[in-house]
């Protein structure tokens, strides 16, 4: 997923080093002490402990404007904006819903960031007709900035990778409408599945009779067809290992037995550059969150599911709802 990153760590009181020497960025990100080599991770030698963005996260998504620590000497805020460059939504969600006709159709597009949806459906919804839902602030103001005419509403909700200065558990907004069509592209990818099964709850009774909430998945064990392709699970581990491959050896730390494992899991994660197989195991704020989901997986969490395979080239799975079981 491409995207802009923009870390800026501000320092509240602690020295680093030594007295007379504090903290400071030497790229936007890196809180490394002047003349200290910048390898993401914790920095060694520094007491402040700050976790610097690995070098595959240099580019990863822009993160909104947060805090983190409990304030006081030494807490630290970030400020981070997650403004998503990834395109494709709108041929995916088309090809998923067997092309239909989107005029005069209501979208509530969950988790849509900068509204890339709408521009790629050119000029297929009237802006009007458009509404976004996004934890990221930044995203919000930009997609505002771009399409006054839609509805833009920012959600600050608790996620431990997008948002981790939200308010857990924050109930969905009020958004005055019903829609023919709620789609979440690669929202529920980054959510503990309890969370995932109450927003799914919160979003079915505000489609239409006819409604339609359509979101995305990424199976572990899928493998995307062609010589060379590696399986998902595989893919989300390389892309946290400073880039993908098909001649990439196996990830540090990760032997293959695991990723075979993961491979077959009905539920698994990668949690920053660690694969975890418990669902109930807590997410550090901040870090990179993952969630992959087996088929079978997703029909015991939603058994009204109707689950539709990747459309190529993506990787990620559709799951489609009505408005009622």
């Amino acid at each position: 997923m491409a995207s802009t990153v923009v870390w800026r760590p501000i320092w509240r009181g602690r020295s680093c080093g030594s007295a007379s020497r504090r903290c400071s960025p030497a790229f936007p990100g890196c809180g490394r002490l002047p003349g200290r080599r910048w390898a993401g991770g914790t920095i060694s030698g520094c007491r402040c402990s700050l976790r610097c963005p690995s070098p595959g996260e240099r580019n990863g998504p822009a993160r909104d404007r947060r805090s983190y620590g409990s304030g006081g000497a030494g807490a630290v805020a970030w400020r981070v904006s997650f403004i998503s460059t990834k395109s494709g939504q709108f041929r995916y969600f088309d090809v998923q819903l067997g092309h239909p006709d989107w005029s005069g159709r209501r979208v509530l597009d969950f988790g849509g960031n900068v509204g890339t949806f709408l521009e790629e459906a050119g000029g297929r919804i009237r802006p009007s007709d458009y509404w976004c839902v996004d934890v990221s602030r930044a995203a919000i103001e930009a997609g505002r900035r771009r399409r006054p005419q839609a509805h833009w509403v920012y959600y600050d909700r608790y996620n431990p990778q997008f948002n981790p200065g939200g308010v857990p558990g924050l109930r969905l907004p009020g958004l005055g409408t019903r829609f023919d069509y709620v789609l979440a592209y690669s929202v529920f990818t980054h959510t503990p599945d309890d969370e995932a099964v109450e927003l799914v709850r919160a979003l079915r009774p505000i489609l239409t009779d006819d409604g339609l909430l359509a979101f995305t998945f990424i199976d572990p064990g899928w493998t995307p067809p062609g010589s060379g392709q590696v399986s998902n699970v595989r893919w989300r581990l390389d892309s946290r290992s400073g880039g993908a491959g098909p001649g990439r050896a196996s990830v540090p730390g990760h032997p293959q037995a695991a990723i075979d494992r993961a491979v077959q899991a009905p539920w698994c994660a990668v949690v920053d550059r660690t694969l975890h197989f418990d669902p109930a195991a807590p997410v550090p704020p901040g870090e990179r969150y993952d969630v992959l989901w087996s088929p079978d997986h997703v029909r015991s969490l939603f058994p009204a599911a109707e689950v539709r395979p990747p459309a190529v080239p993506e990787r990620q799975h559709c799951c489609l709802l009505g408005p009622g079981d």
